[in-house]
């Protein structure tokens, strides 16, 4: 009981003793906090007295019982006496002394910064209001409202000098009904916006969230958005007034505008220029728009289509628009035409637009020089879930020009035919279904910088290039995925007799991805050669009709592979065929014995036509080949041909599922994969003999040495006889680990010895057993096998 009241004491004279030695006048925080600081003082003086009652009856008891009290508890009761007198005193006598000083001690004060004071969440009432000389105020993550004991707004009508405040203000029932802020000069104010902004002293920034149709925004924010607001953030129905404030002036002076859910009447449009009384323009100085989440926006600016000045959104540099269902297009093409700085545009899940710039005159020709829309700063353009997009732009001789556009991703647009087609009839959706688009992109359309381009569930293209050489020497990553229709990435018509080779080289690309193209037959059409000098990464997947890499009119009806002559990748490391239901072999005879050089990983899934991965006669070595993993490809019967390359250093074998397979290669080939570690085949109910028996007329006076090989797993293989059917002895000095499942005609690992001398077990049926040697081991189970 001693020890226990000892601890008591000690740690509440720590907490009480340091709110007591703290000097009053060194830390402005605790100007801030006196108030509270006192109450919490006698809140635990009170605790304390509580807790001293309930010791006290608990040493009276233990001396009625004749028990003894050590020294140690009437020093507690001398240091809470002591406790007492002291705190009592001090609230008796210092705190009205202190209490007047407090409050003008930090009367000159200039610069009041706590956008470091995390913790701050109240400050004392009457502290900011005796700060008479301050000049800058953030009062960093405290939000102000109407809390009991807490300052409120109305004490910063006493700072007459002050020129600039950042403020967070709980909600917008809160503002003063005065010009509060109409002075300042720069500012960041945050009503009912629960956003971290950056800030400083030199912004410009109001972050208002208004819900309420009937009431105007106060405290002088009407003045302020007038004025010379750069950043602005506007949430809530009720943001129709703030945005009547903004229109007037032309958004002269706004920098940064974002604007999302509002939805009240009257937000059709967020600027009507007939109502501007600025001749310059509207957004002259915009340099960001971000727009989301309403629902009754039908566009930007409501103007006559006749133009706007030269200045009107000429120095905006990122759109993004979000979930606006209403909207139509985002500008016109004259307005279009002034975003020569523009360097993002983002648009998603705008359902209704059909245009992202628009044609208010379709059927009027004009020259090429007229009807030229330049981009000239664009690096990235996202179009996402636009579902009833149609085109970029269109018209009669348009072109379109991305000089610097890097990145260029289009996404879920399932009505999208073609970039810039000269006419669609927009009034009706039935009659642009018939329009005979072939390309997404063709020589109306410059990009020339573009780096990534990404094409998902894009319904209607058939070809992403057409007609003519694309420019793509800086293209290094290739997305295409789920274009049902899409038949070719480039299609070159070609004239019927022509001594011209057609080439392209990807001087820069570095991976490529196809993926759930179901009438892809091939990447390119009319090329006579394809180089990709740096592509690193190859992925074909579910591509039911692919029949060729790249394919010209001239061959057309004959057998072809996957990748000939007609195209090279010196630097693939990793390659991926998966479902091409079309494809009977991968590689062509004919190539060089240096293609695929670099190659470190292959994967062949689910290809149903594939008779073998690597035939007899292929004269491609794969010197840096790694990995190998084959998987459920139903007419798959070899993996190597009876005389197939030796991959000297491939490390790992997985094959899965393929039921025709009866082995996996011959002894010529196993014997030259000298790096070999893992082997795993699974599932291959057809499968005899892992190495096959080349050499039927004797046993070969030699002895094989796998000296990497680790690790064999053999499972659900029904009909595997032998791990080996040759009649050669075997070493596997560092196999560690074999495992054999469900193979219940495998009666002998190998019709030859096998020597492991670091195999301590296998592991057959889930059950561990060793018998010496791997051969005796798979006899001793066999002879116990129940039938």
């Amino acid at each position: 009981m001693a020890e226990v009241g000892i601890g008591f004491a000690a740690n509440l004279l720590a907490k009480i003793g340091e709110q007591l030695i703290v000097k009053t006048f060194r830390h402005l925080g605790y100007v801030l906090y006196y108030k509270n600081y006192i109450n919490s003082l006698v809140e635990q003086l009170n605790k304390l007295e509580i807790k001293s009652k309930g010791r006290t009856l608990e040493v009276e008891e233990a001396i009625r019982n004749g028990d003894i009290v050590a020294p140690q508890v009437d020093e507690w009761f001398t240091n809470v006496d002591i406790v007492f007198e002291d705190s009592t005193k001090f609230l008796q006598e210092e705190v009205p002394t202190n209490q007047p000083i407090l409050k003008g001690k930090f009367a000159n004060l200039k610069l009041l910064d706590l956008r470091g004071c995390h913790w701050l969440e109240r400050i004392s009432p009457g502290v900011i209001s005796s700060l008479s000389r301050l000049e800058e105020l953030d009062t960093g993550s405290k939000w102000w409202g109407d809390e009991e004991g807490d300052a409120s707004l109305t004490e910063l009508e006493s700072l007459t000098n002050l020129i600039y405040l950042g403020i967070r203000i709980k909600s917008s029932n809160f503002l003063p009904k005065n010009s509060l802020f109409e002075k300042l000069q720069r500012y960041v104010i945050s009503v009912g916006v629960h956003i971290e902004k950056a800030r400083s002293f030199n912004n410009r920034m109001l972050l208002l969230k208004h819900e309420s149709t009937d009431t105007n925004l106060g405290g002088g924010i009407d003045k302020l958005l007038k004025k010379n607001t750069e950043k602005v953030f506007l949430s809530g129905d009720g943001m129709k007034t703030a945005l009547k404030e903004l229109v007037p002036g032309g958004f002269q002076q706004v920098k940064n505008l974002t604007v999302e859910s509002c939805n009240g009447e009257g937000t059709e449009y967020l600027s009507d220029y007939s109502y501007s009384s600025n001749g310059a323009g509207v957004f002259s100085n915009l340099e960001k728009l971000r727009m989301e989440k309403m629902w009754l926006l039908k566009g930007i600016l409501r103007h006559n289509s006749q133009g706007l000045p030269t200045k009107s959104f000429s120095r905006l540099r990122k759109i993004h628009l979000s979930v606006l269902p209403e909207i139509t297009h985002l500008f016109t093409q004259s307005v279009a035409k002034n975003l020569v700085l523009l360097e993002s545009l983002h648009i998603e899940y705008c359902t209704n637009m059909q245009q992202v710039i628009v044609n208010p005159w379709p059927s009027t020709p004009e020259s090429t020089t007229e009807n030229k829309i330049p981009f000239p700063k664009l690096t990235e353009l996202i179009l996402n879930d636009v579902v009833s997009l149609i085109c970029f732009s269109q018209g009669a001789n348009l072109q379109v020009e991305f000089p610097q556009l890097k990145v260029l991703k289009l996404e879920y647009l399932q009505n999208f035919y073609t970039f810039c087609p000269e006419e669609i009839n927009m009034a009706s959706k039935g009659n642009y279904r018939s329009a005979k688009f072939q390309s997404l992109v063709d020589h109306k359309v410059e990009f020339s910088s573009l780096a990534e381009l990404t094409i998902t569930n894009v319904g209607n293209v058939k070809e992403v290039w057409c007609g003519h050489l694309p420019n793509l020497v800086h293209l290094q990553g290739l997305y295409i995925q789920f274009c049902h229709m899409m038949e070719e990435v480039i299609s070159i018509q070609r004239p019927s007799i022509t001594t011209i080779e057609e080439k392209i080289v990807f001087l820069k690309l570095k991976e490529v991805i196809l993926f759930g193209l179901n009438r892809l037959t091939y990447f390119c059409r009319g090329i006579d050669h394809v180089e990709f000098p740096q592509l690193r990464v190859l992925r074909l997947r579910w591509l039911t009709h692919f029949r060729t890499f790249c394919q010209d009119d001239t061959t057309a009806g004959r057998p072809s592979s996957v990748f000939d002559d007609k195209v090279t990748f010196p630097s693939l490391e990793t390659l991926e065929v998966s479902e091409l239901d079309s494809v009977e072999e991968l590689w062509s005879s004919q190539l060089a014995a240096s293609q695929f050089g670099k190659l470190k990983s292959l994967r062949v899934d689910k290809c149903h036509k594939l008779v073998n991965i690597f035939p007899s006669d292929l004269q491609t070595l794969f010197p840096n080949l790694e990995k190998l993993e084959v998987e459920k490809c139903d007419s798959l019967e070899q993996v190597w041909g009876s005389q197939g390359v030796q991959i000297r250093n491939l490390k790992s074998v997985h094959v899965y599922e393929c039921p025709k397979l009866k082995n996996l290669c011959s002894f010529h080939t196993f014997k030259g994969l000298s790096s070999l570690q893992i082997l795993d085949i699974c599932r291959c109910k057809m499968m005899e003999a892992v190495v096959a028996d080349d050499h039927k007329h004797g046993k070969l006076n030699e002895l094989l040495s796998l000296n990497k090989l680790e690790e064999v797993k053999l499972a659900f293989l029904p009909n595997l006889n032998y791990f080996s059917h040759t009649k050669c002895d075997m070493e596997l000095a560092e196999l560690t680990q074999v495992i054999v499942k469900s193979c219940p005609d495998m009666y002998t690992f190998s019709v030859s010895s096998v020597i492991t001398p670091n195999l301590k077990f296998a592991v057959i049926d889930d059950a561990e057993s060793w018998l010496g040697d791997l051969n005796s081991t798979m006899r001793h189970r066999f002879s116990n096998w129940e039938y």
